[in-house]
């Protein structure tokens, strides 16, 4: 029998494999590029700083960066976004702007167990905070 710790663990993997395969699915066997879509204006795949701004060359040279935010086309009316916090301290992110969507729905928090994920909804460009050592993935959609 597993104890509380690893079945969070067992429950985490599960609900990220679930993710991956609603959103996902249709997307994942293509190599993302980060090409400029005609039709949506919006890249298959965005990086962004801790800002919510596409991230720069200088950006990318920051050794000293221990948070990264990746955005993953999922369709045209949704999308996928991930909030890495490799600091030792929580971290404020602030979520990209409307051009990448409407509405933002975390539903994947690290710091809590699976069982008792609270989903909170945000608007483009609000802060958010995410814990030491943790990943969130938010549901990005666009009206």
């Amino acid at each position: 029998d597993l104890d509380p710790a690893q079945r969070d663990i067992r429950d985490a993997v599960e609900m990220l494999a679930s993710i991956r395969n609603t959103y996902l699915a249709d997307v994942a066997s293509e190599f993302f590029t980060g090409t400029l879509d005609q039709g949506t204006q919006r890249k298959d795949i965005a990086w962004f700083s801790l800002g919510g701004h596409e991230m720069n060359e200088a950006h990318w040279a920051d050794g000293e960066k221990r948070s990264l935010t990746v955005q993953i086309e999922a369709g045209p009316d949704r999308g996928l976004l991930l909030l890495l916090n490799s600091a030792t301290e929580e971290t404020a992110f602030t979520l990209p702007d409307e051009k990448w969507g409407t509405s933002f729905r975390r539903i994947f928090d690290a710091s809590s167990p699976v069982d008792t994920h609270q989903p909170i909804i945000e608007l483009p460009a609000a802060k958010v905070k995410v814990a030491p050592h943790c990943a969130q993935v938010w549901l990005v959609t666009r009206s």
